[in-house]
């Protein structure tokens, strides 16, 4: 039985549930500041989360693991969803109202960020315990995996558009997501960043505040080659996002 990594799903499925709470809330104040664009980009990051969350929920019962609700839940809660189990962390969640737009952004990002680790962590667990069912859920597309790196790069993208309007991403025409750090050996501490995908890097920005790129630009990249620019909010970046977390998912070994 696969129960090696069913503390580390448990912690996970916590801060997708929490995240969800999260994304909510920051769109629900993108919302009513008149920030309609913004907040619909969270709320696309929380679908992203909730579509994960909802494939681990299903899983860990099929692997005889637990699922534990937060401490101050309710003993009467009726938990037989993800979407009745994210409800239960509704009070865990502590977003710095009181902080300007930035720091919500960047508590967002920082969330993300730690979300994707402990994702990693539950993936190298399966890859090690060779569970096949979990190895899998973890990196087919519009998997657990895939949903999670997806919603990061999304994020990443509302949060740069929103401080660069005229920001530009560098699409490679080739995309090779050679690693020379395998995931198996890789260790997780906590929230602590210690795996750093290729994918990541392949990821170039350009503010372009004077304006002197276009999207459509063919340009060449030092390191990753011949390859154009988009909007870093068009469904072109969206593609390549999502296309980096496919061959990402599908790199792991």
């Amino acid at each position: 039985m696969y129960t090696a990594s069913e503390e580390a799903n448990q912690e996970l499925l916590f801060r997708i549930a929490e995240a969800w709470n999260v994304c909510s809330i920051i769109s629900s104040i993108m919302e009513r500041g008149g920030l309609r664009n913004f907040a619909q980009n969270f709320e696309d990051v929380g679908c992203l989360y909730s579509n994960s969350g909802e494939q681990l929920f299903a899983l860990m019962p099929l692997l005889g693991q637990t699922i534990l609700l937060p401490p101050e839940a309710s003993k009467s809660m009726e938990i037989s969803s993800f979407v009745s189990y994210r409800k239960a962390f509704r009070e865990r969640v502590d977003i710095p109202f009181g902080a300007d737009g930035q720091a919500i952004l960047a508590y967002a990002q920082q969330y993300a960020g730690v979300i994707k680790q402990l994702a990693y962590r539950s993936a190298k667990e399966a890859i090690v315990s060779h569970e096949d069912l979990a190895l899998d859920l973890f990196k087919r597309e519009k998997g657990v995996l895939w949903g999670i790196l997806f919603a990061e790069s999304l994020l990443e993208s509302a949060i740069f558009t929103a401080f660069n309007k005229q920001g530009l991403i560098f699409v490679p025409n080739k995309i090779e997501l050679a690693s020379t750090t395998p995931l198996s050996r890789t260790d997780f501490d906590g929230a602590t960043t210690q795996y750093m995908p290729y994918s990541d890097l392949l990821k170039t920005w350009f503010s372009n505040e004077d304006g002197s790129l276009h999207s459509g630009d063919p340009l060449t990249h030092p390191v990753f080659g011949e390859g154009v620019l988009v909007n870093a909010g068009s469904h072109e970046a969206q593609a390549f996002f999502a296309d980096l977390a496919t061959k990402e998912c599908a790199s792991l070994n």
